[in-house]
């Protein structure tokens, strides 16, 4: 077995994982989110594996946007980032503790370093 056949298998497993947890995203509260940061990691993986072909290979494979693995990544980088900016939201008592989307999920981190005086940017991946 060669390092490209290693390559191709990994990225089929990831693939695999990554449309098991899109078939459960049915699911709502803290498991949704859950979810969205597990598929997230995945992708992390598979662009370490693919490189300069990881955007073709997510599109062809899930025809999925840039915006999309762009912000499930950043969900799962910026995770623990996002649990504390839960914590906080909850002590506030403020309407975004209980987002369960990526999206409400990244907005919420925006909200809360810019509460805590973070400076911000897009925190590309």
């Amino acid at each position: 077995m060669t390092i490209l056949d290693d390559s191709a298998e990994e990225l089929k497993k990831i693939e695999q994982t990554i449309n098991e947890r899109e078939k459960n995203l049915a699911a709502d509260g803290p498991a949704r989110l859950e979810l969205h940061r597990q598929i997230g990691e995945q992708l992390l993986k598979a662009k370490a594996i693919a490189r300069k072909t990881f955007d073709d290979w997510v599109t062809t494979t899930f025809n999925r946007k840039h915006e999309w693995r762009c912000s499930h990544m950043r969900l799962a980088k910026r995770w623990n980032e996002i649990l504390q900016a839960r914590a906080w939201a909850d002590a506030q008592s403020h309407k975004l503790a209980v987002v369960h989307s990526v999206d409400g999920a990244l907005e919420l981190l925006r909200v809360w370093e810019e509460a805590c005086g973070r400076v911000t940017s897009k925190n590309k991946v």
